[in-house]
């Protein structure tokens, strides 16, 4: 849980240049993590990253890597339901911009 949340606080102090080339790939691993408090937390950070990175990021990084997840064949409700509360809470700062 720790290493998702180092990787979000780096993003935030990096910028989103560098969140997508380097650490997007690592930290959207929190969608399919086994561990609840690791999806918990990737879901806390995800709001905290769509905050700082708008609605363009949002459109055009985070869904659409959100939405691959979701449709992955075999996955279980749980894996589901994160990416349902992580669509959740960054749907509010699309209609804030």
């Amino acid at each position: 849980m720790g290493v998702f949340e180092l990787i979000a606080d780096l993003a935030l102090a990096f910028g989103n240049d560098t969140y997508c080339k380097h650490l997007q790939s690592i930290f959207m691993g929190y969608l399919t993590n086994t561990a609840a408090s690791v999806r918990q937390m990737g879901i806390l950070k995800s709001a905290s990253l769509a905050a700082q990175f708008k609605q363009d990021w949002i459109m055009t990084e985070y869904i659409p890597v959100v939405a691959n997840h979701y449709s992955v064949d075999k996955k279980g409700y749980n894996y589901r339901m994160c990416c349902l509360y992580s669509l959740s809470v960054v749907m509010p700062h699309i209609l804030k911009d």
